[in-house]
């Protein structure tokens, strides 16, 4: 079965979980580099060797075995090369809902995005930060975003305080790889005083990182090692360096996708740390040891659970997420609130749309 698709694809049953599937990419613009696929499948590296495209006879062919739908964009090596349209403007991403196995996709390459520098579009509340940690065994990225509350230069009290995976993502659309949260704007113009710390992911090592259990499909498995790090070493250094409660009520986790499932492991494992968690759309599927691990702990009375996933999701991710709400009823220690958005899909426009609403649950 062949589909022909042009920039854009959607379709709209998904038929196998692990299957593998033939893209066959025309580059209308004869761009003669070598080209990468940069996705979900790849933690989002824009420059990963076991993800490049071959090319042969006028068309660049790559073979996936994706599991779910697949969600990506290519890119010629890094983001400021990523594809464009046909003037060199961003476009979104990629995706590929449904697919049967042995399946050829027809996709074609309209335009690079220019490389211009982005204009950063994050607030005056928003400071760029790097944190240096000593005799660290663990390679970590160390750029970090905090956001601080309009109030804070003006105060001297400690606020509560929201650790966020994959920081480039959430102030600043010169940074995102697929358009930003927009934290900055959204707290800016409501009344919750609470500092963001967004900590950067590793890039090429997002996957490993953001995975506590080896995944045998994908080069994962350090998460770990990173939540110990988080805990230990990053958290230590914000709560020295900014007037950050360091009460448990007032100190929260979150991510979306598989900065949910670090965010989650992280939050059982030091569950004395963190009063509650926000999930959007976790990646559960991608290490299911996280049920039994969950099942396994003890839970600090009023630990808060905050789920939110889109209705046009996958079933691994739905699916997932339902049963570990089905474990935590099981957990009167647990405080839950879950949510289903109808129309909803895995991106960072849901996850802007759902976030106030989350924090505001959160720090009720």
């Amino acid at each position: 079965m062949q589909l022909f698709l042009g920039l854009f694809l959607f379709i709209f049953s998904f038929n196998c979980a692990s299957a593998q599937i033939t893209l066959k990419v025309r580059d209308l613009t004869n761009c003669n580099k070598k080209i990468y696929l940069a996705g979900n499948i790849n933690g989002w590296n824009p420059k990963n060797d076991s993800y490049s495209l071959f090319l042969v006879n006028g068309y660049y062919y790559i073979n996936l075995t994706p599991r779910g739908p697949l969600e990506f964009k290519f890119t010629q090596g890094s983001w400021s090369s990523a594809e464009g349209d046909s003037l060199g403007k961003q476009i979104s991403n990629r995706k590929i809902e449904a697919y049967n196995p042995n399946d050829t996709i027809f996709l074609s390459i309209s335009g690079w995005e220019s490389g211009k520098q982005k204009t950063s579009t994050k607030s005056k509340n928003v400071i760029s930060e790097t944190y240096f940690v000593n005799n660290s065994s663990f390679t970590y990225h160390p750029e970090t975003w905090v956001y601080l509350p309009k109030s804070y230069q003006k105060s001297k009290k400690t606020y509560p305080v929201v650790y966020l995976m994959d920081g480039q993502n959430l102030f600043d659309d010169a940074l995102a790889y697929s358009g930003e949260w927009g934290i900055d704007e959204l707290l800016d113009t409501s009344n919750l005083e609470v500092i963001i710390v967004g900590i950067a992911n590793g890039a090429a090592n997002r996957m490993l990182e953001y995975s506590p259990w080896k995944n045998e499909k994908y080069d994962s498995g350090k998460g770990i090692e990173y939540a110990d790090f988080l805990v230990k070493n990053v958290m230590p250094f914000f709560e020295n360096k900014y007037r950050i409660s360091k009460s448990r009520d007032s100190t929260f986790i979150g991510g979306s996708s598989l900065g949910a499932l670090i965010s989650h492991y992280t939050f059982i494992k030091y569950n004395n740390s963190f009063g509650g968690i926000l999930n959007f759309s976790p990646a559960f599927w991608f290490n299911p040891e996280i049920f039994q691990f969950t099942e396994d702990q003890n839970l600090l009375k009023n630990s808060k659970f905050y789920f939110a996933s889109g209705e046009q999701e996958s079933d691994l991710i739905l699916n997932a997420q339902q049963e570990m709400l089905n474990l935590l009823k099981n957990k009167p220690e647990a405080k839950v609130n879950a949510e289903i958005r109808l129309g909803e899909k895995h991106n960072e426009q849901f996850w802007h749309k759902e976030f106030l609403k989350a924090l505001k649950w959160i720090l009720k």
